[in-house]
């Protein structure tokens, strides 16, 4: 099976930082969607939270996965998008940014929408390394056709420069 990746839009956080990263208006026309993001937030703080929200919602969510923390595994269950890596805070050392992927198989069904995300952090100061890498299995409880991603800092406000997520759409011939 031939699979093709479509860059549909890339953002790119500027010098002030943004509140969120918004992809919207998706087309319909692809078989799954995959978001690539370097994130580093203005929480004051070495880890922050990624938010992640479909159509404009936090409703009809539920997360199931386990995380790495350097020293042990933290198994996590909850019903928000609230993933726990990927997104180093403002005390993480200086240009540190966390990297993951969001997989969305099916995105313009009318049924619930189950994905995948995984992610980094770091935080590499003075010989310690606190960083954190998780692996979730979501589903957005909703049948509504996604048309829309939205991803924000959980506890920070901004997104700080140079912070960047693409979106793709990929067709499966």
């Amino acid at each position: 099976m031939a699979i093709t990746y479509y860059a549909l839009a890339k953002a790119s956080v500027g010098s002030g930082g943004t509140a969120y990263i918004e992809f919207t208006e998706i087309s319909n026309g692809y078989t799954d969607l995959i978001v690539y993001y370097s994130l580093r937030s203005n929480r004051s703080a070495t880890i922050d939270n990624l938010v992640i929200e479909f159509n404009g919602s936090t409703s009809d969510e539920k997360t199931v996965g386990i995380a790495w923390d350097g020293g042990s595994n933290q198994v996590y269950s909850n019903n928000t998008f609230n993933f726990s890596f990927g997104a180093p805070g403002n005390s993480a050392t200086s240009n540190s940014f966390g990297a993951g992927y969001m997989y969305i198989p099916n995105y313009s069904s009318s049924t619930v929408h189950p994905f995948n995300t995984s992610g980094v952090d770091s935080n590499n100061a003075s010989g310690v390394n606190s960083a954190q890498v998780g692996d979730m299995g979501c589903i957005w409880n909703n049948a509504s056709p996604i048309t829309s991603i939205r991803i924000r800092p959980n506890i920070g406000t901004l997104w700080l420069q140079h912070s960047t997520a693409t979106l793709y759409g990929i067709k499966k011939a």
